[in-house]
């Protein structure tokens, strides 16, 4: 006779484990197959530091470097990410797949580690299991592992976790092996991202709520010695790495003070996980399902009979403590500070926490098939939200599109209007816009034009498109306004419409090729201005823009033909890159 399904037997010994993973590889499987850079920091990391991470013998020199290996200056000391980072080059080289594979099993490994926490800290295994699902399939977390450069934040997770529960045993056995465990898992955060300060302080906020009494001991003597030597040997290390200091103790305490509203913002990703975001910047942070999602977890909070209100405060304080040293920033103006969604990941254990902590009223109380069922249904929906979010990150051109789109007011992806070759009328019309102070924050300081301004022009333009071969100038000024708000992917379809219409354009041709050079499509750049210089010869700026990117590829003597061709058509080439490229001739 065939037996019923049962959840204690899903459930039971191993099996969790087995269900994160097939559910983990599942949704985001498919992001090993992607083989392009972003170059958001991507390249920095691996590509252009490749010689630093090639070999195994490079991991002494991790603690010695900053992550983007610049040398004095740089400001990221995160060894052991680097060394995730040499592990990686084992497998694939410069190829991104065994990034990729490796960014997937960080995410398995923190995520089995969570549940292993939760049920370590006395949250039944259905629970454990049930909020263990729903962080693993998050889509607010899918940066983190379809994006190569976020993998920081999953890393630490698997460091704090395991530091957490080992200190929990510590005092509850007593035996110094768990502290010994905890100072080492502590050692490998703190080497990972200083945002793991925090862990010391969440010890301590624990024992003031759960262990008062033993505040005061050797133990915990032991534990403040401990962490003492360990930050004082990050500092002396990172000293040693010539760490550039982005601020003082005090100015970094001032502004993460200024910013804590944005935890809000934070919070409600995680209750209403439909307004995503890469990196925006704060005109682009609304309040609304922040605001929403505290009072809804207010709301939980209030309905659950059995309130725990030492985990609750400490599920906040773990959500604030370590959302607070991403709060912090520095940035020039005319440009904003950008908040990446990967910085969640750790912070989000505490909301975790939190809700382990809450139970339904006795009035409520569903049958168990029904609950697994709700369960697996929320599972599902948000399993499907995170497999279309994670095409966002296959390639630069489609994530700079969902970027910029949303958060429009970031400078740092837009570009300069003027280098594409625009059509009389918009150029007319771009003057109208002109403002007199590009400078000031918010403004571009490419092109003297607000994001509005931008946005406005472009609708505009917009209820002109129709259709027939009148519509070509309309689409040479949309395809430019695209790539000025950095939108890449409307841009390049807008050029290929308005080459219908007019494939014989050399400007159009050469507007695609600066487009495609700016994503690093070096291939497509190429083709594009040698199909410009096809239909116009004698375009001065594809030859110079050849040069530039011939010279970047070592083709020395194509750069210099392309180059000497610009100087003859009246256009200005750089002298040191003319010494340059005399050089590599010569020595060639």
């Amino acid at each position: 006779m065939k037996q019923p399904f049962s959840w204690d037997f899903a459930l039971a010994g191993w099996r969790p484990y087995a269900w994160l993973v097939l559910l983990t590889l599942g949704v985001y499987g498919h992001v090993v197959r992607y083989s392009e850079y972003t170059y958001f920091d991507d390249y920095i990391l691996i590509q252009q530091s490749f010689s630093h991470i090639d070999e195994l013998s490079d991991i002494p020199h991790s603690f010695l470097d900053d992550a983007g290996h610049a040398g004095q200056g740089g400001n990221l000391y995160r060894p052991i990410l680097t060394i995730t980072f040499i592990l990686s080059a084992q497998l694939s080289g410069e190829q991104l797949w065994g990034y990729h594979l490796t960014d997937l099993l960080l995410h398995i490994i923190a995520c089995c580690l969570l549940f292993l926490t939760l049920n370590g800290l006395g949250t039944s295994r259905g629970k454990s299991f049930a909020l263990t699902l729903l962080f693993c399939l998050h889509p607010v977390l899918t940066q983190s592992i379809a994006w190569t450069s976020g993998r920081n934040d999953s890393l630490l997770a698997i460091f704090i976790l395991p530091g957490f529960l080992t200190f929990h045993k510590y005092f509850q056995s007593g035996s110094l092996k768990w502290g010994l465990l905890h100072l080492l898992f502590f050692f490998l955060a703190l080497f990972t991202k200083e945002t793991a300060v925090a862990l010391p302080l969440l010890v301590l906020g624990s024992m003031l709520l759960f262990r008062r009494e033993r505040l005061i001991s050797l133990q915990t003597l032991l534990l403040i010695v401990g962490w003492g030597m360990i930050v004082l040997n990050w500092r002396m290390m990172r000293y040693l790495a010539a760490i550039y200091p982005i601020a003082s103790l005090e100015t970094a305490g001032t502004v993460i003070f200024s910013n804590l509203w944005m935890a809000l913002f934070f919070l409600g990703k995680i209750f209403w996980p439909f307004s995503l975001a890469f990196a925006p910047v704060p005109p682009d942070m609304p309040l609304t399902a922040g605001v929403g999602s505290a009072l809804f977890l207010l709301f939980l909070i209030v309905l659950s009979p059995e309130k725990d209100w030492r985990s609750i405060l400490f599920g906040l304080a773990w959500f604030l403590l370590f959302l607070a040293p991403a709060l912090f920033y520095h940035s020039v103006p005319p440009y904003l500070p950008k908040f990446y969604e990967h910085r969640i990941y750790v912070p989000f254990i505490g909301i975790v926490i939190l809700l382990a902590s809450l139970s339904l009223p006795k009035k409520v109380l569903l049958p168990q098939p029904f609950l697994g069922g709700s369960v697996v249904v929320l599972a599902l929906f948000l399993a499907v939200m995170s497999f279309r979010h994670s095409r966002h990150f296959q390639d630069s051109i489609t994530l700079r599109e969902y970027a910029l789109s949303t958060s429009p007011h970031d400078l740092h992806l837009q570009n300069s209007i003027q280098r594409m070759l625009l059509p009389e009328s918009l150029s007319e019309k771009l003057a109208a816009y002109q403002r007199p102070n590009p400078g000031e924050r918010g403004i571009n300081p490419h092109y003297p034009l607000q994001v509005e301004d931008l946005i406005d022009l472009q609708q505009k333009l917009e209820a002109e498109k129709g259709s027939g071969e009148e519509n070509r100038e309309v689409l040479q000024s949309l395809g430019a306004l695209y790539f000025a708000r950095g939108l890449f992917v409307r841009a390049v379809a807008t050029f290929h419409e308005a080459l219908e219409l007019l494939p014989a354009s050399a400007e159009v041709q050469y507007n695609l090729g600066v487009l495609y050079f700016d994503a690093h499509r070096k291939d497509d750049a190429e083709r594009s201005f040698l199909r410009a210089l096809e239909f116009n010869p004698r375009l001065s700026q594809a030859h110079g823009n050849l040069c530039y990117l011939y010279f970047e590829q070592k083709r020395f003597e194509e750069a210099m033909k392309h180059c000497e061709q610009a100087q003859q058509l009246g256009a200005s080439v750089p002298l040191q890159l003319v010494e340059a490229l005399k050089n590599s001739v010569k020595r060639k």
